[in-house]
């Protein structure tokens, strides 16, 4: 993969991780009642575990946003939050 393609790759996937993140915290401040109710892993409410992930989205874009020296730090991120979603879609 060229250093551009990669560069632009890198981005798209900051703004698309950007996107679902807000979603996911913007969903979390809803009132839906089962955002109440327990994780059934670890102790937490719903609304937790959203506001969490969503937080951690967040932290994820922007550090792919400002960091474009390293593109393989980048792209194993990536790598790993897909790999990460997949995971949660076999389980569920």
């Amino acid at each position: 993969m060229s250093r551009k393609t990669g560069d632009y790759f890198v981005f798209s996937a900051a703004v698309i991780l950007f996107v679902t993140a807000a979603a996911t915290v913007f969903s979390a401040t809803g009132s839906a009642g089962t955002l109440a109710y327990h994780d059934p892993l670890i102790p937490l409410a719903n609304r937790q575990v959203f506001l969490l992930a969503g937080g951690l989205e967040l932290l994820i874009s922007a550090f792919l946003s400002m960091n474009y020296e390293n593109q393989r730090i980048n792209l194993a991120l990536i790598a790993w939050l897909a790999e990460n979603e997949n995971y949660q879609i076999i389980l569920s």
